[in-house]
């Protein structure tokens, strides 16, 4: 199937030519539609700013006439970097309006790897917090950037309130080709230098007509998505978005009881969320008994999903079609799986699903100079390698990256190494067995370690970790005599008794998502 196929079958015809090439559309059809509501606490009382789609065009409109009266054009860059708000998605629509390129940076990287995101961005400004731009004179990658606080003004550094307090943009939205580039993202790179991921126009919107595929809407749709930039894509499909109360950037004190409250008073009708944040709300829900009718639909995704985590989940949400999602920064989605079916899956490793019919995939040997002709025997465990419409075809600038991450096949497609292991079943399911980087050592040599983790969970009803320097495997939870004894049981079966076991009081996850273990810095305890 081809993309053209599936915008047809949507009722998106037409190639796009602007980052909010659907969202305009939806709000010509239902500018009086709820787009967008904020939440946050008042003197103990929850409170929202809500937009209507027209009221979102005017506003962000708005900050599209401040953008140019500071003269960025179709073309500069931006650097956004400032907690999710209703001005972050103004902000993003009003560049994409003028052509302009947001630019975002994953701040979980760590402040070197930031200041060097800032450095080699090439952007033209940014847009972004006291607590950073403060620092602008000791910072020489923001010595020559336009620079714009949302909450103080300081010398150098210009108010954002002057970019919003603007007449509405009367022109109309720069027409761009699909292959220029919409939106940049930078995350860690392999080499040290960090990557920023290319959304052209139409990546960035042939992921929107994917995911929309998968995930149909009713024109009544309420949706709570805990993955922000979802929002965008909701823009685009005249779905109305209710953010959930919690920051973004620590989900760690996120309290479900008023999640909860709000999706029952808000009547949500479908949520997506990273495993940390579905297992809270399902964990609350069966505790305290509640049920959510009004939720017809859920997608987990962002890091591993456990069997373990989805039986609860369906316990949780009885009524709900439960849905996994495998996807990454470069191919949002690859494939998709109903959770029923996941928990019921009989095979080596955790069941990814079907692969999305617009997406080719293939599983390659590791090699030293990895080939897409070289593919692995039928069922074979492999590099799982994607190409595709919807899969991001290179790091931007010349990034090394690129000779590390995108191959090139006989034909001429580009297409992009996922860095994980995996196989296709007799059906042509996915499935993930680990990292490549991951890999631990056994007596008969390396092997991917995830679906042995899966395993001890539902042995011991733990989470655990392989790191293979100084060959250990962490346990998260206190020391005890009958975990440690079938523990090493586990490692006998396996030939894994070179293993050292350590008991941790909480493994260490990621700080973009929350759900993904810290195996760097699991190696910095060995």
């Amino acid at each position: 199937m081809k993309i053209e196929d599936l915008r047809n079958e949507l009722g998106h015809p037409g190639i796009p030519n602007n980052g909010n090439f659907y969202a305009l559309k939806e709000m010509d059809i239902n500018p009086n539609k709820l787009a967008l509501k904020y939440p946050h606490l008042e003197n103990g009382i929850l409170k929202y700013e809500e937009l209507s789609f027209q009221e979102f065009k005017d506003s962000a409109l708005k900050i599209s006439t401040g953008l140019l009266k500071q003269n960025f054009r179709s073309g500069d860059r931006v650097i956004i970097l400032f907690p999710v708000s209703v001005d972050l998605y103004l902000t993003i629509f009003a560049c994409f309006y003028c052509g302009i390129v947001p630019v975002f940076l994953d701040i979980s990287m760590g402040q070197k790897q930031l200041i060097k995101s800032i450095r080699n961005s090439k952007a033209k400004g940014i847009i972004s917090v006291d607590k950073l731009l403060k620092f602008k004179l000791l910072v020489p990658a923001l010595w020559w950037k336009k620079c714009f606080s949302i909450d103080r003004k300081r010398f150098l550094v210009k108010d954002f309130k002057d970019i919003k307090a603007n007449k509405v943009l009367s022109k109309k939205e720069i027409h761009l080709c699909p292959k220029e580039s919409a939106l940049i993202t930078f995350t860690s790179g392999s080499t040290g230098i960090p990557k920023g991921a290319n959304r052209t126009i139409e990546i960035l919107l042939n992921q929107k007509i994917v995911s929309e595929y998968l995930w149909p809407h009713s024109n009544q749709e309420v949706d709570m998505p805990a993955f922000p930039m979802i929002v965008l894509q909701n823009l685009g499909c005249g779905v109305s978005s209710i953010l959930p109360l919690v920051d973004f950037q620590n989900y760690l004190n996120m309290d479900a009881s008023l999640i909860v409250k709000q999706m029952m008073e808000e009547k949500v009708t479908r949520f997506s969320a990273q495993p940390y944040f579905i297992e809270k709300i399902s964990d609350y829900l069966l505790d305290q008994k509640i049920e959510l009718k009004s939720v017809k639909s859920l997608v987990v995704g962002g890091a591993v999903v456990s069997k373990t985590l989805c039986e609860k989940v369906v316990r949780a949400f009885p009524n709900a079609s439960c849905n996994i999602v495998y996807g990454s920064t470069e191919a949002e989605p690859i494939a998709y799986t109903e959770m029923r079916e996941f928990i019921k899956s009989q095979g080596r490793g955790l069941l990814l699903g079907k692969i999305v019919e617009v997406l080719d995939v293939k599983i390659i040997t590791l090699c030293e100079k990895p080939s897409v002709e070289n593919e692995v025997v039928s069922g074979g465990i492999g590099e799982i390698i994607l190409s595709g419409a919807h899969v991001i075809k290179e790091y931007i600038d010349n990034h090394p990256a690129n000779e590390i991450l995108k191959i090139k096949s006989k034909d001429g497609n580009i297409w992009h190494r996922t860095g994980d292991l995996g196989y296709l079943d007799e059906d042509k399911n996915l499935w993930l067995v680990g990292r490549i980087s991951d890999q631990i050592e056994s007596l008969e040599g390396l092997i991917p370690c995830y679906d042995l983790e899966e395993d001890l969970l539902r042995l011991l009803g733990l989470r655990s970790a392989f790191i293979d320097s100084n060959k250990c495997l962490f346990i998260e939870g206190k020391f005890d005599i009958e975990t440690e004894k079938k523990t090493k049981h586990f490692l006998d079966e396996h030939k894994l008794s070179h293993f050292n076991i350590k008991f941790i009081p909480k493994l260490p996850v990621d700080q973009r998502h929350f759900s993904r273990v810290d195996r760097a810095c699991l190696r910095l305890n060995v």
